[in-house]
């Protein structure tokens, strides 16, 4: 999101005027966020909108998020590893990638050769587009996967996530700020604002 909008330190101010493109980015996303019908996946997926918050704190849309469902956590709880069952002849306590629970859901190799390229670079290489368009889409895919397996099917009976009520999350980021004159640490200095995510 860094070409549409100014990219925001950890330290910078949250109360700054938005852009025109800005408000209507965030916009955008607040609907899609904030939207309990709407699923927001990801496999680790808590670390990432951390980390959106906090790179773009004075954008709201990353302050809130509704229906999150980390497929890393899902998975733990449908292939529990305490489970003799294999598919694909592994075990399904490996899931422990992205990579590796695409290549045992799917059978597909996915690439992870652009993880960790220089994410800051502008613009993007076309081999970091293809990378991160193919991480986000084989999301859905491995999240209907699971859902229809025959077995999970059989033993949930479309109450899976009645039963596990903590696999889909709603998450609020709040940006705490140390004021002058008010310490927030152990320390009896009075330092200079600062930010906290």
């Amino acid at each position: 999101p860094s070409f549409l909008c100014k990219e925001e330190g950890l330290l910078s101010t949250t109360t700054r005027t938005l852009t025109v493109l800005e408000q209507k980015l965030s916009d955008a996303l607040t609907k899609l966020f904030v939207n309990p019908r709407i699923p927001i996946l990801g496999y680790g997926v808590l670390q990432d909108l951390t980390k959106l918050a906090g790179s773009f704190p004075h954008l709201p849309c990353f302050a809130l998020y509704h229906n999150v469902i980390d497929l890393q956590g899902m998975a733990s709880h449908v292939y529990p590893t305490t489970s003799a069952r294999r598919r694909g002849g592994q075990p399904q306590q490996q899931m422990s990638s992205l990579q590796r629970m695409v290549a045992i859901l799917v059978g597909k190799r996915l690439d992870k050769s652009e993880q960790c390229s220089d994410w800051s670079r502008r613009p993007l290489t076309k081999e970091q587009l293809e990378y991160a368009t193919l991480d986000a889409a084989v999301l859905p895919l491995l999240f209907h996967t699971m859902l229809e397996d025959p077995t999970f099917q059989k033993t949930h009976e479309g109450k899976f996530f009645h039963r596990n009520a903590a696999l889909r999350s709603s998450l609020r980021y709040t940006v705490l700020e140390r004021v002058r004159g008010i310490n927030l640490s152990d320390n009896n200095s009075e330092e200079e604002p600062a930010k906290y995510h």
